[in-house]
This record gives C-alpha cells, sequence and structure tokens, in this order.
C-alpha cells in the first residue's frame, strides 16, 4: 500500500475532546495535567512554558502542547495532513516562522538520539516550507 493512502487516525471533533475531559476531570483522584500534542517531540526546552491553557476540569488542566514544537513534529513526518495541519497553525499564528527556524536549530544536536530521524531531511523539509509561505507571502504583495 503505497504511502500517502495510509491515514494517520481518524478525525476528532471538538465535542469528543471535551467529554474525554471531563471524564478524566471526574475520574482523577489527584491534580495533574494533560498535554494534547497532536504528535510532538519533548526535546524542546521550555515547551510547558509555551503550552497554551485550554480549560480545567476537576483536578486536571488541559493544555494544547507547544504549536512550535507540533509543527516540527509534523513536518517531520511529512503526511498530506501534518503539513495541511502546520499551514492552518501559522495561517492562526499558533507559531512564527523564526520561531521553527530557531527550534529547529536548538534540537539538532540532540536528534542523534533518533537514528530513525535525519536532521538533514528535516532541515530541507523546513527549508522547503519556510520557502514556500514566504513566497507565496511575495507574490501576495506583489
Amino acid at each position: 500500500m503505497p504511502l500517502e493512502t495510509l491515514q494517520m487516525r481518524s478525525n476528532i471533533d471538538p465535542q469528543t475532546i471535551e467529554r474525554l475531559m471531563n471524564v478524566l476531570g471526574k475520574e482523577a483522584r489527584g491534580s495533574g495535567a494533560v498535554f494534547f500534542t497532536g504528535g510532538a517531540s519533548a526535546l524542546l526546552i521550555g515547551w510547558r512554558d509555551r503550552s497554551i491553557f485550554i480549560a480545567r476540569k476537576g483536578q486536571i488542566s488541559f493544555y494544547h502542547y507547544d504549536f512550535t514544537a507540533q509543527a516540527l513534529s509534523k513536518l517531520s513526518r511529512g503526511y498530506d495532513r501534518d503539513v495541511s495541519d502546520v499551514i492552518a497553525m501559522y495561517k492562526q499564528r499558533l507559531f512564527s516562522l523564526k520561531d521553527l527556524c530557531d527550534c529547529f536549530e536548538a534540537i539538532e544536536p540532540e536528534l542523534i538520539r533518533f537514528p530513525a530521524l535525519s536532521s538533514e531531511s528535516l532541515r530541507r523539509k523546513i527549508e522547503d516550507f519556510v520557502e514556500q509561505l514566504e513566497k507565496k507571502s511575495e507574490d501576495r504583495q506583489q
């Protein structure tokens, strides 16, 4: 089966997430935090500080995981859906292209710990992504 025909996961709607948060909030026996990642790596120092609060249910706080880290992870995987997600996050100004590049530079020395992930390949994906968005921005300005 060609790679592009594989599905990552089914769509999750906001009502499903809300139900999950309510159940976890009711069932939790102590305080805690849940970070919704959408796929990501915790290599970035400070990711907790950049995570965005969603809600508190019972003793549990819910957060969107650091959007810049999510963008890096999704670009690394490179599925069409992932790239579309990153474009949508960028359009919503959830991260900047500068932050994306800076965060890659920050984690690149650590990528040697992940043999299945080529730092050169990821660098090319990020550079291509940034170049495409900058070109679209220039085209709109002309």
